[in-house]
């Protein structure tokens, strides 16, 4: 005689988990709209239209992106948060709602034409400043591997002479060099006094 289990149908049986909504929306978000794209920009009968709705798209997209990383940590909580988001993100590219397109004219354009000359500034210093703490630090790691390298250098030199100990002269074999050298690389550069 064979019995079957009978397992109750719960609504937690059909909450997406982390992952799996990170999964969908990866595809629904980033990998089916990418392959939109990439069909729009090859076909040649494409209105500006259509390219205009998909670059709408793809800014509220990042917009999007950006503000998830938040959102999640204060939000997560609410049930059927990953639904919703995966719901969201299908109704800003869905070619019957727009949303995409409804979210940046109605909200990212009239802001960002607002701040625009302060937004480049931002970014104009923000490049310069990054350039300039990039050669900043370049130039210290630069001189920090001279440091090491000359720190090897003389330390492989001091071990490599011969030595008088006991009376007896002896050189350091080739093991105990290459040894030294990686105790020298290893250790704290000296203090200059």
């Amino acid at each position: 005689l064979c019995t079957l289990s009978t397992t109750t149908v719960t609504p937690e049986m059909f909450v997406l988990s982390n992952f799996a909504a990170r999964l969908i929306i990866l595809g629904v978000g980033y990998v089916y709209p990418a392959y939109e794209c990439y069909k729009v920009k090859h076909n040649q009968k494409v209105s500006s239209d259509v390219l205009q709705d998909w670059l709408s798209y793809w800014l509220v997209i990042v917009l999007f992106t950006v503000g998830e990383v938040f959102s999640d940590i204060f939000l997560s909580w609410l049930p059927l948060y990953n639904e919703m988001k995966v719901a969201f993100i299908v109704w800003l590219w869905h070619p019957k709602t727009q949303g995409g397109k409804y979210v940046y004219h109605q909200y990212m354009f009239p802001r960002l034409q607002r701040h625009e000359s302060d937004i480049d500034t931002f970014l104009d210093k923000s490049k310069t400043r990054a350039a300039d703490a990039l050669a900043y630090y370049w130039g210290l790691a630069i001189l920090q591997c001279q440091q090491l390298l000359h720190q090897a250098v003389t330390f492989i030199s001091q071990q490599s002479q011969p030595a008088q100990q006991g009376g007896q002269r002896y050189n350091v074999s080739a093991r105990n060099a290459q040894e030294a050298a990686a105790g020298a690389l290893l250790s704290d550069p000296p203090k200059d006094d």
